[in-house]
């Protein structure tokens, strides 16, 4: 996956959705173990900002917490400026569409509510901005959360690459949004990223590795 464009018309959807929240403000949040998930365990906030899904930084550490609807598990991908990342760890809907057009162009919208430099006249198909997915992810912000949850959430602003128009990047700022990732790489990203035009940089956010949602469906 590049650009957050997937390749199916079907599938798993929000495989690589993740939201950054406050930190759990209570002592005794319900926290699981990767691979025990039967055995509940509690930590405190400072606790929690230790785990991450990053095996690559010499301390293999993942948990799992409970936030959302129907008992919903999140892996915590890491902490930053003393918010917790969260990504999922299982489907929050299935059979869902990243584009609905394989061909044609897309005149740009300002409805989209991206940040552009300058604004394009038409974009890819592909264009993260006017994913109908994204549009999924907007209204999931709300149905799936309770209210209390919702005031936790903090919007978050991602960076993205627009091909079709020189490489300029632009920014969207949601509470629920798509990972990073480069095809062939092993992982994804989570996270605030760079503004930077480089895909290094753009792919600098926290680390998911694969173990975290290569079985869970195809990109």
């Amino acid at each position: 996956m590049k650009q957050r464009n997937l390749k199916k018309k079907a599938g798993i959807l929000l495989l690589t959705a993740a939201m950054t929240v406050i930190s759990f403000p209570v002592f005794g949040t319900e926290v699981h173990a990767a691979g025990l998930l039967n055995n509940t365990s509690f930590a405190t906030v400072n606790e929690l900002k230790a785990f991450n899904t990053n095996d690559n930084d010499g301390a293999k550490n993942p948990a799992k917490v409970y936030f959302g609807d129907r008992n919903q598990q999140w892996w915590i991908a890491g902490s930053q400026n003393g918010n917790l990342t969260l990504f999922v760890a299982s489907p929050l809907k299935t059979g869902q569409v990243f584009k609905t057009d394989k061909v044609s162009n897309k005149t740009y919208s300002k409805d989209w509510n991206c940040a552009y430099a300058s604004e394009p006249k038409d974009v890819y198909t592909n264009h993260y901005g006017a994913s109908p997915l994204r549009n999924t992810l907007k209204g999931l912000e709300t149905s799936y959360f309770t209210r209390t949850e919702q005031n936790l959430m903090n919007a978050t602003t991602i960076y993205t690459k627009d091909i079709k128009n020189n490489n300029v990047v632009y920014s969207t700022t949601d509470k629920l949004y798509l990972g990073y990732g480069v095809s062939g790489d092993g992982y994804i990203t989570v996270g605030t990223n760079s503004s930077d035009n480089d895909d290094q940089k753009l792919n600098n956010g926290f680390r998911v590795d694969k173990e975290y949602w290569g079985s869970s469906g195809i990109f």
